[in-house]
């Protein structure tokens, strides 16, 4: 602050050495005159300063006094710690003095804060800082962030607005063979087949013809050898060797034709189910020191999907994408991270957008699986960090999480009547398990009526 003391007139002293000495003049003064004093200071702040390690950190140097007394001066420090030597540091007054940027997290020293002039090749201090000397705390980062996931049930699918529509749903063909009184019957039935020497071998189609017949001859008389079970033998069915041959299917000319199947029941069908969503929640706290008087804003998380294998971003093949939300079938790779208000829950008009030291914030993405495996989801954070007295920095975080994508396993058992009738309708029942670890939602079965 300014010191302003006035050393009042000098006359008044000299009147009294001269009343001593000459009692006629002791009421005349020889001369008067102020003589004023004006106080300077020079400080420095904060007491402690914090910075993370990377960001150029500073600190505010302040004069008060005479403006004159500035001409040609200038600010100068000292710098040590543990990843640099003894560094100086050159600064205006009254403006902020930056520190470089640190690697190295620890504990730092600014000494000898003063306002110098040069004099010549010397250098004169004009004012020592208040304090002259400013620990540094170096630490490691702002934005510590954590990335965690969990699948959705179907109500919370539900619940948080999330669009469905058939894109959704993996569907998986199945056709299936009937058990017979709940015992599954296997027949085996050899079947000789005419082999070439090599793949390129030519053969006349009359001997290929002579070959063939004699082949179905020897799988008939091996076909008759077959004993089968007695449920089969009681519903009348017969079993034949049936010979397969290697041919192109563009090749017309060999005049193959496909043996009747006297008796076959196939029911080809589908099972259909949703695919997994999850929540992926973003957790972020300022891990700036108590007391530094540092806070964050604005702080935004953009969350980076893996590509599939072709490596494009967005392509048919990326094995995670967004969920859509609301009517408007919204898409949100990008959130704000905002600490929970005085009602304590996320996601609400009261939430707190400005961290400060120590304090937490969140957001969820929400995230539709379509491939099977274990991937790993990107996350990059930007926040506006204030408190430095260079002013407010744009600084970047980043984190990493993961999400497993697992689809459930099923088994259908089919119940089918053992006799019907021909051209009357008849009703056969299938029950579907969930053999696997996670949960399935919205199970359909379809069998196709023109396939069966």
């Amino acid at each position: 602050m300014n010191l302003r003391n006035s050393i009042g007139s000098l006359a008044a002293a000299l009147a009294v050495a001269c009343a001593a000495l000459s009692p006629s003049r002791a009421a005349e003064p020889l001369a008067s005159f102020d003589y004023l004093l004006l106080g300077s200071s020079f400080t420095a702040s904060p007491a402690v300063l914090s910075v993370p390690k990377g960001l150029a950190g500073s600190i505010a140097t302040r004069f008060e006094g005479d403006p004159a007394t500035l001409d040609g001066t200038y600010v100068v420090a000292r710098l040590r710690g543990p990843s640099l030597p003894d560094r100086e540091l050159l600064g205006a007054p009254n403006q902020p003095l930056l520190l470089p940027p640190l690697a190295l997290a620890g504990d730092y020293q600014l000494d000898a804060i003063q306002l110098v002039r040069d004099a010549g090749n010397e250098r004169v201090v004009v004012l020592d800082a208040v304090p002259s000397s400013i620990p540094v705390r170096v630490f490691d980062d702002v934005l510590v962030t954590k990335v965690t996931s969990r699948p959705l049930s179907g109500d919370e699918i539900k619940a948080k607005g999330i669009f469905i529509d058939e894109s959704n749903f993996r569907v998986t063909e199945f056709e299936v063979g009937l058990v017979l009184d709940g015992q599954t019957i296997s027949i085996r039935a050899p079947v000789v087949v005419p082999r070439a020497v090599s793949a390129t071998e030519i053969i006349p189609a009359a001997e290929i013809d002579a070959r063939l017949a004699t082949a179905k001859d020897l799988t008939d008389q091996l076909s008759s050898l077959v004993v089968l079970p007695e449920k089969v033998r009681t519903a009348g069915i017969s079993v034949q060797g049936i010979q397969f041959q290697f041919t192109d299917e563009t090749d017309g000319d060999l005049g193959l034709s496909v043996p009747p199947i006297p008796a076959l029941l196939v029911i080809p069908g589908n099972i259909g189910f949703l695919n997994q969503f999850f929540s992926v929640q973003v957790f972020t706290e300022n891990a700036a020191p108590a007391g530094s008087g540092l806070s964050v804003a604005n702080i935004q998380a953009n969350l980076v999907l893996p590509p599939g294998t072709d490596l494009i971003p967005g392509s048919s093949d990326d094995p995670l994408r967004f969920a859509r939300v609301g009517t408007a079938k919204e898409i949100q790779p990008v959130l704000p991270v905002r600490g929970v208000g005085p009602d304590g829950k996320p996601g609400t008009a009261d939430d707190v957008g400005r961290l400060q030291s120590g304090d937490a914030g969140q957001c969820e993405f929400l995230v539709e699986g379509l491939l099977e495996g274990l991937h790993v989801l990107n996350l990059a954070l930007t926040a506006d960090l204030d408190g430095l007295a260079a002013g407010s920095v744009r600084i970047k975080g980043s984190a990493a999480g993961s999400v497993l994508v697992r689809n459930p396993k099923f088994s259908l058992a089919f119940t089918h009547p053992a006799t019907v009738r021909s051209q009357e309708p008849y009703e056969a029942a299938v029950t579907i398990l969930n053999t696997s670890a996670v949960p399935a939602n919205d199970v359909s079965v379809t069998l196709p009526t023109a396939s069966l």
